[in-house]
């Protein structure tokens, strides 16, 4: 069975958000985690996805290309779980709280300190 190259132009225009692939605009401080003994990963392109739905393209393409992924929300994982030679999909772009009748909602970006932050309407 052989697979074709990736099409990442394809991605690109499939989702919302950005795919940063290596040499252009903020690849690199894009791939870089937070800890830096994981920063000699390069991976083949960084995916900074808008939506649920843009996740779950990117798996469907990393499935069809045969490509590793890391999820990373912050790029703090100690055992090097959101790097990757592969496609990192971040996503830090989905960052939001919002409390609606008693219920949080919170997006998959969202990191411990906005959660910990005191809501405008309590201070």
């Amino acid at each position: 069975m052989s697979i074709s190259s990736p099409d990442w132009m394809a991605l690109e225009a499939a989702i919302s958000g950005r795919v940063g692939m290596p040499g252009t605009g903020d690849y690199e401080s894009a791939r870089k985690p937070f800890i830096a003994r994981f920063d000699d990963l390069e991976p083949q392109a960084v995916v900074r996805c808008a939506t649920p739905e843009d996740v779950a393209e990117v798996i469907r393409f990393a499935r069809r290309y045969a490509i590793e992924t890391a999820t990373r929300s912050g790029g703090h994982s100690i055992a090097g779980f959101s790097s990757t030679r592969g496609i990192v999909i971040d996503v830090g772009p989905m960052r939001s709280v919002a409390v609606e009748h008693g219920v949080a909602h919170i997006g998959a970006g969202t990191r411990l300190v906005e959660l910990y932050e005191p809501s405008p309407s309590k201070t």
